[in-house]
């Protein structure tokens, strides 16, 4: 099975970090899960990113047009 997991906080914010990261490994521990595909929301145009480094896992960052909110 392969997973498609949106993330809505950047790859290096410590939202991810502390939340998504872990449960990307957890999803990776399942034997039925042969790939984990990981988009990010990136706001910044980092070449670098903070993902655990598992052969299941593969990071797309999607760089956001929009850099901040505005009403």
């Amino acid at each position: 099975m392969r997973i498609l997991f949106f993330g809505y906080w950047g790859a290096n914010d410590g939202l991810s970090q502390s939340t998504i990261n872990p449960h990307l490994l957890i999803l990776c521990s399942f034997p039925n899960i042969e790939k984990v595909v990981y988009v990010s929301i990136e706001r910044e145009m980092n070449t670098t990113f903070s993902i655990p480094d598992h052969s299941k896992i593969v990071h797309i960052p999607y760089y956001s047009k929009f850099r901040a909110v505005r009403f």
